[in-house]
């Protein structure tokens, strides 16, 4: 959620500076803070979600030692699995966006909606699995 807020501001950015300054949406200057914006998107996303699911399978092991299996495997799973479709959305939406597709104006919709179905998703995942 991190990675889209501050994607969302630097779009936001780009959309003023694009505006003041009189210029095509896919101009030069537009298109630079677009593929750094989606870089760091990007970078945030895999950071953020290896730093969760590293959390998550240190403290399996250490519960391991007691339980004798790992109870947090599913969790860990379950991140992975959102990051990984939160990072293919934004891999769609940087290739549109050097290509210089106008369908990637549409795509920041749907990559919106990803977001929120993924969140809702976490949610019921482990509102599901707590006792």
């Amino acid at each position: 959620m991190t990675e889209m807020c501050c994607h969302f501001r630097l779009g936001s950015a780009i959309v003023a500076l694009a505006m003041l300054a009189h210029q095509p949406l896919f101009s030069h200057g537009v298109q630079a803070f677009g593929k750094a914006s989606w870089s760091l998107d990007l970078f945030f996303n895999t950071c953020v979600t290896s730093g969760i699911a590293y959390r998550l399978w240190r403290a399996g092991r250490e519960v391991s030692d007691y339980t004798g299996r790992n109870v947090y495997k599913s969790a860990m799973f379950t991140i992975i699995e959102s990051g990984a479709l939160m990072a293919s959305c934004t891999v769609v939406m940087f290739a549109l966006d050097i290509a210089g597709s106008p369908a990637g104006l549409i795509g920041v919709s749907v990559s919106c909606q990803v977001a929120v179905c993924n969140l809702y998703f976490l949610f019921f995942f482990f509102s599901a699995h707590i006792p």
